[in-house]
């Protein structure tokens, strides 16, 4: 088990970088305003995320043949079988990809400040009082014996706010991580 002394703790401020950041956001970031509020948003994409197409392809092709034949035959138990040993999987699977390709997080700041992570409509809303935001940081974990590391977003005011990251790149992170604090800096 971990503990919060094995991470590591990135929290460093550049208004420069911030600004230039503003100014010109990074590929599958976005800075949006109009209408009374404004979104700061980060896209999931990623080239690995755009490879899994293929392989979703592929796997929902026999799913597809095996429902058809279950349709044409009225076979009961082969539908049930492929129901639960394609069908569920390939959701799953496709839920993943869906996320990866198309998911995102934003902090919308309007009358309520909030974040958003999900898909589309869909996903999670943690509300902020932004007022009393003290601290904007990310805590990343040591790496694995493959150099890879989690991360996590987390915005301290009255409550620690945690927004976890799924594969987002260094450069966006550190986008989302400046532009908040500029915000936060300015209010």
């Amino acid at each position: 088990m971990r503990n919060i002394c094995d991470d590591e703790i990135i929290n460093q401020f550049d208004e420069k970088k911030a600004a230039e950041y503003i100014f010109s956001p990074p590929k599958g970031t976005w800075i949006k305003k109009g209408y009374g509020k404004e979104n700061i948003g980060v896209s999931f994409t990623t080239k690995k995320s755009l490879l899994m197409l293929p392989f979703l392809t592929i796997l929902i092709i026999p799913v597809i043949g095996f429902i058809g034949t279950a349709i044409v035959y009225k076979d009961i138990i082969v539908s049930f079988i492929e129901w639960w040993i394609f069908l569920i999987p390939s959701c799953i699977l496709l839920g993943i990809i869906l996320f990866r390709l198309f998911g995102r997080i934003e902090i919308i700041f309007s009358e309520n400040v909030y974040v958003f992570t999900g898909l589309w409509k869909f996903g999670k809303k943690k509300y902020i009082n932004w007022e009393s935001v003290k601290n904007i940081f990310e805590v990343r974990s040591l790496p694995d014996k493959d150099g890879n590391y989690t991360s996590k977003l987390y915005i301290e005011e009255k409550k620690t706010i945690t927004i976890p990251i799924y594969g987002i790149t260094d450069v966006k992170l550190d986008f989302l991580i400046q532009v908040l604090k500029y915000y936060m800096y300015k209010k």
